[in-house]
């Protein structure tokens, strides 16, 4: 036995032993069975110890997983003499816990439907008989020993569906037979109390017990709760796009009107000070300054304003537009600024993308015009603009361009990076450099127009640096 490859153990008989306190001892072992179950030396160990139970006096074998070893075993008992059991062991190299999941199989599945309320299924189209687990009646409101002598059918089902769903319903469960892959089904039921619930079945199809038949199996989980849900949340997804639309237009109305009385003010207020400037003192003066300044400068943020509130009603219609010849076009907008500033502008060749060319001509004008503003004093303003092809993820699959615009100006704080993009934000006060604010938040809004992104980079007095991710196609 000692080159054995099956454990042999010997234990004193619990039934007529002479002495009872030796009762279920080991009081022999091979190496064999050491080695199995991991309890070396194993004698005047306990059966129960050993094998987790008292001794139940059966020959038939059983599977027995050992923790000491790690070993998935085969245990079989027999009687040497009334006073003598013998317990075999071979190692069946069964999965950890093997033999444990027939006896907790049904008792895990009964938690899982209780903890995440859903219920399983299972339907033979033959015969039309259906089963439901006890998670399938709680779901649809039934004790399950309620219905233990009523027959189960599809058309006992089709009670339950909601009647505005039936029609469709019986046409997907008639098409099941068909399927080759799993499915899903969606629909409105009703429980024993009458309450609507919502379900989702999903279900597979496996060989029936006859030649070519099948057997649809399956879950439904109740989805009344995601249902509402996503009602709830799609209901304030159109009352927040209403509400942005009527901000839009409010924006559009109430800049578009703003521009009269702006004008005449300005208008009146330099004849006002052409014809009384002989008759003015210099406080008058200083004051009647003031108020064509405070005219102009509102009426640069209305007609900024009115710039930005456009971006979002401007029609997507997209076309190969060539960057280079933006990029021109703004250098040409811009010529009087570069030359009051001896600015050197930098740029390589640019690529043609799908785009909204009036949409590209603002970003590339605002863009610049930002640099051109934050310049150092006594330094030469130098600004590049770079392109390189950006590799495509799993999440869009289109090629995509990286725009680098940078400049040697006034730079900024990291922790300005987000806030530098909100309408109105300024990062510098209004007596050291002009602007409304508005420049760059419409940068941000052509980009997320054209599905793409845009970040800034700066350190204070070491310039700022705009990197803009663009799809070179819009088509997904």
């Amino acid at each position: 036995m000692a080159g054995s490859s099956t454990g042999y153990m010997v234990f004193l008989s619990p039934g007529k032993n002479k002495n009872p306190d030796k009762a279920n001892t080991c009081v022999f072992a091979n190496q064999a069975s050491e080695t199995l179950t991991g309890f070396s030396p194993a004698v005047d160990f306990t059966y129960s110890g050993i094998f987790g139970k008292e001794y139940q006096g059966t020959q038939k074998a059983r599977n027995t997983f050992f923790s000491h070893s790690g070993k998935s075993c085969q245990v079989t008992e027999s009687m040497l003499s009334d006073e003598l059991v013998m317990v075999s062991i071979t190692e069946t190299h069964d999965p950890p816990f093997a033999n444990l999941m027939p006896a907790y199989s049904n008792l895990l599945w009964k938690e899982a439907e209780k903890t995440m309320q859903f219920g399983g299924w299972i339907w033979n189209p033959d015969n039309s008989k259906v089963e439901w687990s006890e998670g399938m009646f709680r779901l649809m409101g039934y004790d399950s020993g309620e219905l233990k002598e009523q027959r189960l059918n599809i058309g006992f089902w089709l009670q339950h569906v909601h009647p505005e769903d039936q029609a469709s319903f019986k046409r997907q469960i008639e098409a099941i037979p068909t399927y080759l892959d799993s499915y899903i089904l969606e629909f409105r039921a009703i429980d024993s109390q009458g309450e609507e619930k919502s379900l989702y079945l999903k279900g597979e199809n496996v060989p029936g017990k006859k030649p070519g038949s099948i057997v649809a199996i399956g879950t439904a989980f109740d989805i009344s709760v995601l249902k509402q849900m996503q009602e709830q949340l799609e209901s304030k997804v159109n009352d927040l796009n209403k509400s942005n639309a009527d901000l839009e237009q409010f924006a559009y109305v109430a800049s578009h009107d703003l521009q009269e009385p702006l004008r005449k003010i300005a208008s009146f207020g330099e004849r006002l000070g052409i014809k009384a400037s002989e008759n003015l003192d210099e406080e008058q003066s200083l004051y009647l300054d003031r108020i064509l300044n405070a005219t102009r400068r509102m009426q640069e943020m209305v007609k900024n304003l009115l710039e930005f509130s456009k971006i979002a009603g401007t029609p997507r219609v997209f076309a190969a537009t060539d960057l280079n010849t933006i990029l021109q076009n703004a250098l040409g907008d811009l010529e009087l600024v570069i030359l009051k500033k001896h600015a050197v502008i930098e740029f390589g060749n640019l690529p043609v993308i799908q785009a909204i060319p009036s949409q590209m001509a603002q970003l590339f004008v605002n863009l610049i015009s930002n640099s051109l503003k934050f310049t150092k004093e006594g330094i030469v303003p130098r600004i590049s603009v770079t392109s390189f092809l950006v590799p495509s993820d799993e999440m869009d699959q289109r090629e995509r361009i990286k725009l680098v615009f940078q400049d040697n100006g006034i730079g900024f704080g990291s922790e300005s990076a987000e806030r530098i993009f909100t309408i109105f934000q300024r990062l510098r006060g209004r007596s050291e450099y002009e602007g409304s604010g508005i420049g760059l938040s419409v940068c941000k809004k052509v980009v997320e127009m054209h599905d793409g992104s845009i970040e800034a980079f700066g350190e204070p007095d070491s310039g700022a640096r705009f990197e803009i991710i663009l799809p070179l196609s819009q088509e997904h």
